[in-house]
């Protein structure tokens, strides 16, 4: 059982799990009662595919990943557990999971299937468990990528004075891509340049020495929370805003005037350098 929307779709997807989008107080509820309500993603039914998505758009960065979570979360009626099939490159895990955050924010879905990828689904017809789906096939294309950002990110220049890296939170391996790329350079003095991740692994990055790297530059890595919810009183000191997670955009747009870019990782490190976003 998790709180955690993203985790539940990873969970349900990839690794078989049966398990529900609980709330605290359900979570909470089942840990003392030692059970739980017997529906949602607990039902094998449930778990069939209903909504097939056709996949022609070009998706290989972390940032198109990202894009086509919420393209896909924008078109999802409730309750959809959608079938993904096109010819793009298979993603890696953290691209995946950069995946399955959008989504979880843009819809609620619970579980989804990859053809030819994720374990229930080694062709269409398994992903559906052999029945048709009624629901027209939704198609997600280039121009489907392009407006899932344009609704997200200002497309402007401006100066910008906070950097967030990691919703979800980084691995080491992203930890220490960062410290390379930050290794002899320094973030613009007016920059609030952060990291987000779980206290273990900024255990690793200590023992490592990217931490060091990161904070000689002027940057910090913090854990086990996000901007989104440390609230509008601290966010509204800044002016200018720059994250890779479009669930990070989303959250700081709604609550704060500021500028709100979404980026590459490098876009979002060469902000940080130059305490400007270009176009």
């Amino acid at each position: 059982m998790t709180t955690e929307s993203h985790v539940t779709v990873t969970a349900n997807s990839l690794w078989g799990a049966m398990g529900n989008s609980d709330g605290i107080e359900a979570a909470f509820w089942s840990a003392i009662c030692g059970k739980t309500p017997e529906w949602g993603m607990h039902v094998e039914e449930n778990r069939r595919g209903n909504q097939l998505i056709m996949v022609k758009a070009n998706v290989n960065s972390m940032l198109e990943w990202n894009l086509l979570g919420k393209a896909i979360g924008d078109n999802l009626e409730s309750g959809s557990v959608p079938v993904i099939e096109g010819e793009f490159k298979k993603p890696d895990f953290n691209k995946l999971r950069s995946f399955f955050t959008a989504l979880a924010v843009f819809s609620n879905c619970e579980m989804f299937h990859i053809v030819n990828y994720t374990p229930e689904a080694r062709d269409v017809s398994d992903a559906f468990r052999t029945k048709v789906s009624l629901k027209k096939p939704i198609t997600i294309d280039d121009l489907s990528l392009v407006e899932s950002y344009e609704s997200t990110s200002d497309l402007e220049s401006s100066r910008v004075d906070f950097v967030s890296l990691g919703c979800p939170h980084y691995d080491i391996n992203q930890i220490k891509e960062v410290a390379l790329k930050l290794k002899n350079k320094k973030i613009h003095v007016n920059v609030h340049f952060m990291i987000w991740t779980v206290y273990p692994i900024k255990y690793m990055s200590d023992e490592n020495g990217y931490t060091k790297i990161i904070e000689e530059a002027g940057g910090h890595i913090y854990t086990s929370s996000c901007p989104g919810v440390i609230g509008s009183y601290f966010l509204n000191t800044y002016n200018g805003f720059v994250v890779d997670s479009i669930k990070q955009a989303s959250a700081i747009r709604g609550i704060t005037n500021g500028h709100v870019y979404l980026g590459s990782i490098d876009q979002c490190l060469d902000a940080a350098v130059k305490g400007k976003w270009e176009k």
